[in-house]
């Protein structure tokens, strides 16, 4: 399994410490999760949708970092 791929089947063996957020960020996650679930005809967690959000920084900042 790549990193920060939606779940699967598989269970994740790591985890880390739940975080607190706000009223606005939960909404935004909210959409985030909807709105890929109803994109790609599949149903989205929260956690994809901060897995995916990571992997997009991760990306980012990679390529930014090798300029």
């Amino acid at each position: 399994m790549k990193p920060f791929e939606p779940r699967s089947r598989s269970k994740r063996t790591r985890f880390l410490a739940s975080i607190r957020i706000t009223d606005e960020e939960k909404e935004v996650i909210d959409w985030l999760t909807a709105h890929l679930s109803e994109k790609n005809g599949r149903n989205y967690s929260s956690a994809d949708v901060v897995r995916i959000a990571l992997a997009s920084l991760y990306e980012s900042e990679r390529q930014a970092g090798s300029t």
